[in-house]
């Protein structure tokens, strides 16, 4: 589950005003390529390696001319690509019909066909952009091939847009009508509900509208949303909070009609008038469906069977996972969930609940036309149904599977399948949420349909500051507008242990400092859920000589967070934190008559300084990490190292 950026560059905050969802209709600026059908020969598209590339007159879409890749040996040395012009702070889409015969390569993890737009700065230095998935084998016809570029830097002077098929890829494609257009969302994108599966029976709902307001037009605005009461009325709620990304209003399920009911949101002008609409169909229950084993609560917590669950686990082979618990055991990691590539053996799930521990099984990636679904011979949606249901039936009403595992790191390509596909899943199995990984903050608010657990793998050792875990987790956090449970994947692996790691001299296992900041920056920001990418390679040959060592780093931090997780999924009400400085992020929870307290560093630099706590206390003790003590009834003192952490419960 390695992550996919377009080039090694330092993370950027993304402005949540330009997240988009995909679903929506957009409007488009004018193409910036010039001779984007290939009409005029190669004019416009630089140098390129002309013994794998050539002009096809008669054979692009509509027998226009197009752009041939053909290779049988060797590979090519360079592509088809354009200069472009783009303008800070904008949000860019690109695109490429295309079609492929037998694109093929020996080592399948590798991709076919793809297109790129990436920025420079004024030393040539990379920006922004990526590569779009690969796309192999046989297209049925011709297809659109698309990526978005979101809020280019204000460094960015040069740009270029690139058509290519992956290096020593055999095969054909062909290539027309290129577009790289300027996209703008409508202020109006989509509305959306904290209640799982947009449905409820008992406490409060949030209600969020997917916004992208400029400043001059929120000024003065208005957001208001309706709904048909228990009394059968329709009423309206101006929202509680409004900003340029988004508005919200939470209320009470009690106040709300029996059955399903549609919700509306309409944003208007200071003048009244209306500038966007969207709508959602919600449903009121008189109690939860008695056969949900698995769900999310208003806490956006899981629960399994009734009781609060804090997912701590690892991803690991579905086929291994009965090896896998002797492996855990004995190296003392006290692991409760095996977060899956594919689905396990009813015998392995049997051992995983005789031991304690809970499944997620992948179906993951599985589209018709996809890289993946090319990969595993789905072509068809009929195909990919069939794959779906063999691996899902056999298995799933086992009470050791709390969920499905269904996409890692998608593309917005993909938006409208994951949508199809959550639908499936809901049907095929309803008892059980689904969950999907994502590694692009500005990605999350377009996949809103297809997940209902949002899981999040930064891997910044060797790569960033490990405060990108807290920047992603609370730009991601934002992207899905507060409303879908946040899980956490730490990285606990060196990335020199796979390919992309290759070209980073600081690449290396995180420390057992490193991995707890990473865990409890995610926690700060509100995760609920933590499933280590990483464990399964201690083992690999070439990694045995530190085996002993890196279970030993993640042990000491699964320990931590198994101490406090009852807490961290507590409703009760917590104590107030005051005072607080920057850098320094906060949470408290209350467990029964005990109160815990976590504050995280995510600078690496130290920090001192006092809080004041709106209860006293007369004892406490250290939970996880250092630096942190209560020097006082309310007072708690911190002195930490840099991205130092400490979790304190107190007792009266």
């Amino acid at each position: 589950m390695k992550s996919i950026w377009g080039g090694d560059m330092a993370y950027r905050k993304i402005c949540t005003a330009a997240f988009a969802f995909f679903g929506t209709l957009f409007a488009f600026g004018d193409n910036l390529l010039v001779n984007p059908g290939f009409e005029n020969g190669a004019s416009g598209w630089g140098k390129y390696d002309n013994s794998v590339w050539r002009l096809a007159p008669g054979e692009g879409e509509g027998a226009s001319t197009a752009m041939l890749y053909d290779l049988s040996e060797g590979r090519a040395a360079r592509f088809p690509r354009q200069k472009v012009r783009l303008v800070p702070g904008k949000n860019y889409r690109y695109s490429v019909r295309v079609r492929h015969e037998n694109l093929h390569l020996d080592d399948k993890k590798d991709n076919g066909v793809q297109i790129c737009l990436i920025g420079y700065d004024s030393a040539g230095k990379q920006t922004c952009g990526r590569y779009s998935h690969g796309m192999r084998g046989t297209s049925d016809g011709w297809y659109e091939m698309w990526e978005l570029l979101y809020d280019v830097p204000s460094n960015t002077v040069d740009a270029a847009f690139q058509i290519s098929v992956w290096h020593g890829v055999k095969g054909k494609a062909w290539f027309d009508n290129a577009k790289v257009e300027e996209f703008v969302p409508p202020l109006v994108e989509s509305l959306h509900s904290s209640a799982y599966r947009d449905c409820a029976w008992s406490g409060k709902v949030m209600f969020a509208a997917a916004l992208t307001i400029p400043p001059e037009t929120l000024q003065g605005a208005k957001a208001v949303f309706s709904f048909v009461s228990k009394e059968g009325i329709r009423i309206s709620v101006s929202a509680d909070s409004l900003d340029g990304s988004t508005a919200k209003v939470c209320l009470d399920v009690a106040a709300f009609a029996m059955g399903v009911q549609t919700v509306d949101f309409v944003l208007f002008n200071a003048s009244g008038k209306e500038l966007g609409r969207a709508e959602l169909k919600f449903e009121r229950l008189a109690a939860r469906p008695k056969d949900w084993h698995a769900w999310i609560d208003e806490n956006r917590v899981m629960r399994v069977q009734g009781e609060r669950f804090f997912p701590i686990g690892v991803y690991y082979s579905a086929k291994k996972v009965e090896e896998g618990l002797k492996i855990f055991s004995d190296a003392d990691v006290p692991i409760n969930t095996f977060h899956c590539y594919g689905v396990p053996s009813l015998a392995g799930l049997d051992a995983c609940l005789s031991n304690g521990v809970r499944v997620i099984p992948g179906v993951n990636n599985v589209y018709a036309g996809s890289r993946a679904g090319v990969k595993k011979g789905v072509f068809t949606i009929e195909d990919q149904r069939k794959y779906v249901r063999e691996r899902v039936i056999p298995v799933k009403d086992h009470p050791a599977i709390i969920g499905w595992y269904l996409n890692d790191e998608p593309r917005p390509i993909l938006a409208e399948k994951m949508a199809d596909q959550q639908r499936f899943f809901a049907q095929m199995d309803p008892t059980r949420p689904t969950c999907s990984t994502f590694d692009h903050p500005e990605y999350v608010r377009g996949f809103m349909k297809g997940f209902d657990i949002l899981d999040i793998d930064p891997y910044p050792v060797g790569r960033w500051p490990i405060r990108t875990v807290l920047d992603w987790s609370e730009s991601m956090r934002s992207g899905a507008l507060s409303v879908k449970p946040l899980w956490l994947t730490p990285q606990a692996f060196s990335w020199k242990w796979f390919r992309m790691g290759r070209s980073m001299p600081d690449a290396r296992m995180p420390t057992r400092e490193e991995l707890g900041a990473m865990v409890w920056q995610g926690v700060v920001a509100g995760a609920t859920g933590v499933n280590f990418y990483g464990p399964g390679h201690f083992l690999n040959e070439k990694n045995a000589s530190t085996a002993k060592e890196n279970f030993a780093i993640l042990s000491h931090v699964v320990k931590e967070l198994r101490r406090v997780a009852p807490a961290i999924v507590s409703p009760e009400t917590p104590v107030r934190i005051d005072g607080v400085p920057s850098p320094l992020r906060t949470r408290a929870w209350r467990l029964g008559s005990d109160s815990y307290v976590l504050v995280v560093n995510p600078e690496p630099k130290p920090v001192k300084a006092k809080l004041k706590l709106s209860e006293c206390f007369v004892k406490s003790n250290v939970e996880a990490g250092a630096g942190l003590k209560l020097a006082g009834g309310n007072v708690l003192k911190v002195d930490f190292a840099p991205i130092g952490y400490g979790v304190l419960r107190l007792g009266r």
